[in-house]
């Protein structure tokens, strides 16, 4: 595929739109629903973004795709935890505050899609 900008932001936009959603919804058959369209939007950034076994040996820019988007899910997931531990440390462990971080979670998903 040439051009695989579209894909990388289907994948954003599902990802972006799922997660947050996950804070507002109480059923299992909606839970399971959003964790597959997140499912869906991860590996469909993973496969546009390039093959990594191409390493730093001249892969090109499909390597550099790969280790960029590595890098930031990489960030995300240390930083997001704690972000979100430390709002469960400030307000007292409710369902209200549970609600709150998954919708946080929406503002780093908008600021990627720009």
């Amino acid at each position: 595929m040439r051009n695989r900008k579209r894909l990388v932001f289907i994948g954003y936009v599902l990802s972006s739109v799922s997660r947050p959603l996950l804070g507002l919804t109480a059923s299992f058959g909606a839970i399971a629903g959003l964790r597959l369209l997140d499912g869906v939007g991860k590996g469909t950034k993973r496969r546009a973004a390039g093959r990594p076994g191409r390493g730093f040996g001249g892969g090109g820019n499909e390597s550099r795709a790969f280790g960029f988007h590595r890098l930031v899910d990489t960030a995300g997931s240390v930083i997001g935890p704690l972000i979100a531990a430390g709002v469960l440390l400030a307000l007292s462990p409710s369902l209200t505050s549970y609600r709150l971080i998954f919708l946080l979670a929406a503002i780093p998903g908008a600021a990627a899609l720009r």
